[in-house]
């Protein structure tokens, strides 16, 4: 009677991976992971081949890789950036114990003390923390909100709020809320969508971005010296020849602080489109000459309720507040759309 087979060590399923992948790819891995790591390969890839169970296990440890797959899928959701980070898989950071669903027996725990794949090969969160925020806020608005937000989570808040800042203001509400979620994706996964925006960072030009930033805002600021017709044209001819920059520019074009060169009566009318609580979150660390515009368009009993509300909320952080000021952004450029908008200087 023959022996039990070993089950199949971290080493071993790896090694199974890689034996699955064409020469050329095999041998670009091999060199990444350096010459001791690629001589172990070698030896257990060659050993593995030869046991009877070879074709069973390898379609078993596929099935396994597979189902990793399909965790990541339900994690992120799909998108263009993971079928891209699959696509280069078995990655070359990743460590075995990290890389394969079911553990190792116990009787070989130093087998999995030394990692296959070494992680310190370079380290893509280092690098997206000393990228400037306006590079990374061009390459995550590529992805979806899903991914960015996997991204900004793995970050220091530090440098995660001043991504944000970068963001158009409806995907910064977007994403804020996505980043309140509990959900964990499989680090494999995180390291693998790390590398790959720490690698299109790299292709970004952080002079040109920065530049690009000025550019909208030098746009805005000449956009609002037209009356309303000709602005809403001048948009209106950006959108034919490119959408998506008439709408950056058209969301920077409106700001809740517009309330300060707003006619009275108008104020009063966008104040009464918007819940108590968005303008209680929206003026509360607003400049106070901001405040007292607001107050003195409310009537007397809505002012004294408002100003409880303000009370209550405490310490408003940034990721609260900007959503409601959007609320009033959105207002004011409604209304001047419509005609209906009356700003000081044309009273």
């Amino acid at each position: 009677m023959s022996p039990a087979l070993k089950p199949p060590t971290n080493i071993d399923k790896a090694a199974l991976l890689l034996k699955r992948l064409a020469p050329a790819s095999l041998t670009k891995i091999l060199d990444i992971l350096g010459p001791e790591h690629a001589q172990r390969l070698h030896a257990v890839m060659a050993g593995i081949s030869k046991r009877p169970d070879f074709a069973i296990l390898s379609e078993q440890v596929l099935q396994e890789f597979r189902e990793l797959q399909q965790e990541v899928r339900d994690s992120v959701g799909d998108s263009a950036l993971l079928t891209r980070v699959q696509a280069g898989v078995p990655a070359p950071s990743i460590s075995p114990s990290a890389a394969v669903v079911s553990p190792a027996p116990a009787d070989d725990a130093s087998t999995m003390s030394t990692p296959v794949f070494p992680a310190d090969l370079d380290n893509p969160l280092l690098e997206l923390q000393a990228t400037p925020a306006a590079v990374m806020s061009i390459v995550l608005q590529r992805e979806p909100p899903s991914v960015m937000a996997l991204v900004l989570k793995q970050l220091p808040p530090e440098v995660t709020s001043r991504v944000m800042e970068q963001l158009p203001p409806e995907v910064r509400q977007q994403t804020f809320v996505l980043l309140t979620g509990t959900k964990q994706v499989n680090p494999v996964a995180v390291r693998g969508v790390l590398k790959t925006i720490a690698q299109a960072c790299r292709a970004v030009d952080p002079t040109a971005a920065e530049q690009g930033d000025t550019r909208f805002k030098d746009l805005v600021n000449l956009l609002q010296k037209f009356e309303r017709e000709e602005r809403i044209r001048l948009i209106g001819v950006l959108n034919e020849s490119d959408p998506e920059l008439a709408k950056q520019i058209d969301d920077l074009l409106y700001d809740y602080t517009d309330l300060m060169r707003i006619e009275d009566r108008s104020v009063q009318k966008i104040l009464s489109q918007l819940e108590q609580r968005t303008v209680a979150l929206s003026i509360k660390t607003a400049p106070e000459d901001l405040q007292q515009k607001v107050m003195k368009n409310l009537s007397e009993r809505v002012r004294g309720m408002l100003a409880e509300e303000m009370e209550l909320l405490g310490v408003v952080p940034n990721a609260k507040a900007d959503p409601a000021r959007r609320e009033i952004a959105d207002a004011i450029r409604g209304q001047d759309k419509e005609g209906t908008l009356v700003w000081l200087e044309e009273a």
